[in-house]
């Protein structure tokens, strides 16, 4: 699976058709720093812990694995630290504050109780989304539109936003800022884009919402406190996503969908996924955050897959299934929690026989008069 469009210098290719390493800053299309915060004005607000230098300024934010020196960066358990790249402020807890500061050579590390928390609060003061309607104007922002480009008249397209060439936009879609969509794509009545891009061929049937915010939240004491999505969702070339389908954008980093993957009717990919190349997912099929399909893997009608988990190459998930697992390559799983399928009838099987036996035993000790 190749990036919709430019993923940046640092990106590559990864394995089994998914794509790792995906932009992982801030999208200027849709975000910009606001302000200029530093390090000690950022204790301040957050009353937090200070290591380091109490000058270092925000410049962008990332997840740990992929941060450089300009970044704002949080850590929540010592796993996040495996493999993670200089920082410019790290956000953590205080008993993990040293080590974050060496691992991640960070100019400075702010320590609180809850990092994910604060880190959300960091962004809000920090960061403008400039894809929402009552965001900043500035000569230039028309929208691009092909001349060949076939847009409904009661279609509302966004300040920023390109359609390519042939592609067609139907009735009542609304094409958020900045959100690209690029050559032959189809946009059915209804729909919804925002914080996306579409490579070539893109079908969208009527309803559908792509980069909506996922539900990523955090527990306070008082109540959820969402969390704020600053990625984006990106489509590959020749994906079709079914009626009233939603796929959401990333929290950090981007949500990202291969290539001739299709999608049915009423199915939700939230944050952050991963979907390989000619994956097929049927209706009502839910794939939880941050959950990676390799290539070629099929998902049978209204399954569910838990979040963080890989589902290997070429597997099948067979209808109403639950997956709370990793699942191997060219796995065939079906039932709650979901199993091997082969190991599943035969376990099915024995039950009946079992069943079968008790049925027959009541009916010896229980004869009729």
């Amino acid at each position: 699976m190749r990036p919709v469009m430019s993923p940046g210098p640092d990106s590559q290719a990864g394995p089994a058709g998914t794509w790792q390493g995906c932009r992982m800053a801030i999208d200027p299309r849709f975000y910009r720093l606001a302000r200029r915060v530093s390090a000690g004005e950022l204790a301040g607000v957050l009353e937090a812990g200070l290591r380091g230098r109490a000058e270092a300024v925000i410049a962008d934010f990332s997840q740990p694995q992929h941060s450089d020196e300009t970044m704002l960066t949080y850590v929540g358990d010592a796993a996040q630290l495996d493999g993670a790249g200089p920082a410019g402020i790290v956000i953590t807890t205080a008993e993990l504050a040293e080590l974050a500061e060496q691992m991640t050579t960070a100019a400075a590390v702010l320590s609180v109780d809850n990092p994910r928390l604060a880190f959300a609060r960091a962004v809000g003061l920090c960061l403008a989304d400039d894809a929402l309607p009552d965001s900043r104007a500035l000569p230039g922002d028309a929208p691009q539109i092909d001349q060949s480009a076939v847009i409904a008249p009661s279609a509302v397209i966004g300040a920023r936003a390109v359609i390519g060439a042939r592609t067609v936009v139907g009735a009542n879609c609304v094409i958020g800022s900045g959100v690209k969509i690029s050559d032959d794509c189809s946009i059915g009545d209804n729909c919804t884009l925002s914080h996306c891009e579409l490579d070539d061929g893109c079908n969208l049937q009527a309803g559908v919402v792509l980069g909506a915010p996922g539900f990523g939240f955090e527990i306070t004491g008082h109540a959820p406190v969402m969390i704020p999505h600053i990625g984006i969702l990106r489509l590959g070339r020749n994906v079709c996503v079914g009626a009233n389908s939603a796929i959401d954008r990333g929290s950090l980093g981007d949500t990202v969908i291969g290539d001739f993957v299709m999608i049915d009717n009423l199915v939700h990919i939230a944050h952050n996924c991963e979907i390989g190349d000619h994956c097929v997912i049927a209706g009502q099929v839910g794939i939880a955050g941050s959950t990676v399909l390799e290539a070629g893997v099929m998902i049978g009608g209204q399954a569910g897959i838990g979040d963080h988990l890989t589902i290997g190459k070429g597997a099948v998930i067979l209808a109403r299934s639950g997956v709370t697992k990793d699942v191997p390559a060219g796995a065939k799983m079906v039932g709650f929690p979901a199993s091997e399928a082969g190991q599943y009838w035969r376990d099915q099987a024995v039950m009946r026989q079992v069943l079968r036996q008790r049925k027959a035993a009541g009916k010896k000790s229980h004869p009729k008069v």
